[in-house]
């Protein structure tokens, strides 16, 4: 109760407490959620480039229209003549600009949406009563600044589905419940059409389960050393036609080229910083494969999808939002690593752990500063009686 009441003099500091005690009580994850949407609440928008601003305006332009236009869009979904698939903010859009025109308002609920799956998943890592050193704070930062609240909101529809996607993950795996994974699933697809290749992987993993994990690693090796991407999708892209023609287009075309270009522009470390950090999570990841034998069937399970998730990332690597699926990945591997070392307190881990650590710090200091530039620097001493005064 003591954590509630002090998110609402200082949700910045709640925060904080939530951290050091390592997500441990039921209300830290409720903490991560709410501040999940004083993030939102808080939000400054630095960038015009940004897709926030896009959704600025089109719930703006929502306003002006009436369920008519709703309804059209519903017909045109389901006949599959819509510009795009992503239903969820379509349906957040028309409902709340019926009662307000404040973007500040979106912001707060895409915030409070996004938090509730964010905090799912990283209160996971608190089931596990230990006392937390150095390294583990480390795993813990990690995990929660490679998606941030900011990057979440910015980001809407794909983080949001992507967190949706290891929820649904996580209660097959870790809760064995089947028929709620995969309505949220079902719901991470709805939220973003680009969930289809994750959501594949998950089903070659809930079909392939049994299979050698020596053959799953020669896979992985075997997309990634002979190049393999999307384009082995094109022929069935564009005979769907429509929105997922559009938008295979803008994620591997003339405009992907551009955009690539300027990844490559950057310092080397803030180029390829997501590729560092793939490569850096996944060797813990190798070292627990040695142990198998000695695991439970949820922790091989853990591990298999890990493996699977990998594959099926690998064939983004030539595409532009290559780095939004490698976000993902990143996210699940150093849950993963958290996760078994809470659980085990592997020594030898520890020591891949600290190898792999040049890795996060490298993606906590590119990341930090970038969900920085997107918050009201007020934010670390308001609340949400005071945060008004600072629109």
């Amino acid at each position: 109760m003591k954590d509630k009441l002090l998110f609402l003099v200082s949700p910045f500091f709640s925060f904080i407490r939530s951290i050091r005690l390592g997500f441990t009580h039921k209300s830290h994850k409720t903490i991560l959620f709410w501040f999940s949407g004083f993030v939102g609440l808080n939000l400054a928008i630095a960038s015009e480039s940004s897709d926030i601003n896009r959704y600025r305006d089109w719930f703006l332009d929502y306003g002006n229209r009436d369920f008519d236009y709703f309804f059209q869009f519903l017909s045109d979904y389901i006949s599959f003549k819509a510009k795009h698939y992503d239903i969820l903010t379509e349906i957040i859009y028309y409902t709340l600009s019926r009662f307000t025109d404040n973007p500040y308002i979106l912001y707060l609920i895409f915030g409070l949406i996004f938090g509730y799956f964010y905090s799912s998943v990283i209160s996971r890592i608190g089931e596990f009563n230990i006392n937390l050193k150095v390294l583990d704070y480390l795993l813990i930062i990690s995990l929660l600044f490679v998606v941030f609240p900011t990057k979440g909101i910015n980001q809407f529809r794909f983080y949001t589905a992507s967190f949706i996607f290891l929820h649904g993950t996580l209660r097959y795996i870790l809760d064995n419940n089947k028929k709620k994974s995969i309505i949220f699933l079902t719901l991470a697809l709805l939220t973003h059409i680009g969930m289809a290749l994750p959501i594949f992987g998950f089903i070659l993993f809930t079909f392939l389960g049994k299979l050698n994990i020596k053959l799953v690693i020669l896979l992985l090796f075997i997309s990634l050393l002979g190049g393999y991407g999307l384009s082995f999708l094109e022929p069935v892209i564009n005979l769907l036609g429509g929105a997922a023609e559009s938008k295979y287009i803008e994620y591997s075309g003339s405009i992907a080229d551009e955009r690539m270009e300027g990844f490559r522009e950057r310092i080397w470390y803030a180029a390829y910083y997501r590729e560092i950090l793939v490569v850096g999570t996944s060797l813990p990841l190798f070292r627990i494969i040695k142990n198998r034998n000695y695991l439970d069937k949820k922790d091989n399970n853990l591990i298999k999808f890990g493996l699977f998730l990998m594959i099926i990332t690998s064939f983004t690597i030539n595409s532009f939002m290559y780095h939004r699926y490698f976000d993902l990945l990143a996210t699940y591997l150093i849950f993963f690593n958290t996760y078994y070392f809470f659980k085990y307190r592997d020594h030898v881990l520890k020591k891949y752990l600290i190898f792999a650590s040049p890795a996060l710090l490298i993606m906590l200091g590119i990341n930090i500063k970038s969900s920085l530039r997107f918050l009201n620097p007020f934010i670390f001493i308001d609340n949400i009686f005071t945060v008004w005064f600072f629109q």
